[in-house]
């Protein structure tokens, strides 16, 4: 990196997953599997640098029940997280809390501004 050059300037590859709970699933057991379950096995997947969960602040405004996000330094660690054998015990582990076949998207994140 040149001088003045920062980091959370370089792009990063985001995995966006919005995750639905499992129908006739409490509320309270999907996050508790999601928080004690899910989030330790996607924490080990190879090459992840940053991991997020979200959850809507209005449940009752939105057609989702949360939102991971997955970032990697490489575009193709993504593709290769997902190929890795943690990576495919996350999702094998998703049916366990999650309706099948969440909605994913992978996006080129570039940070402009992070006072955090």
């Amino acid at each position: 990196m040149g001088p003045g050059s920062d980091y959370r300037s370089l792009p990063m590859y985001k995995l966006i997953v919005h995750i639905d709970r499992k129908e006739g699933m409490d509320e309270a057991d999907f996050h508790e599997h999601w928080d004690e379950e899910h989030v330790p096995i996607v924490e080990s997947i190879p090459n992840l640098v940053k991991y997020t969960t979200s959850v809507p602040v209005e449940p009752d405004a939105v057609d989702f029940d949360g939102i991971a996000e997955l970032y990697f330094e490489e575009r193709e660690h993504v593709g290769e997280a997902i190929e890795s054998d943690e990576g495919q015990e996350a999702l094998a582990d998703l049916i366990n809390f999650t309706e099948a076949d969440p909605d994913q998207d992978i996006v080129e994140e570039t940070v402009r501004k992070d006072e955090t």
